[in-house]
């Protein structure tokens, strides 16, 4: 599924925290974090983002789906 909008929060993300996460899946690219050679610290920073990211994404998609509401997001 493609997504402007989290294409554009992910770039904006990523632009902040100075990384370029790959075009992946949710697991992928938590995986892929795993596997860097960065501080730990760095790695969990970036991988509560992204989470924080999908999960945000998640609830908005879900509101809009099932509670018929429109969500500014």
């Amino acid at each position: 599924m493609d997504c402007r909008w989290i294409n554009g929060a992910k770039i904006m993300m990523c632009t902040r925290l100075g990384v370029q996460l790959p075009c992946r899946g949710v697991y992928k690219t938590i995986k892929w974090i795993k596997r860097r050679r960065w501080k730990q610290f760095q790695k969990e920073v970036i991988a509560a983002a992204w989470g924080a990211l999908v999960y945000d994404t998640w609830i908005a998609s879900h509101k809009r789906v099932f509670n018929h509401q429109n969500v500014n997001v």
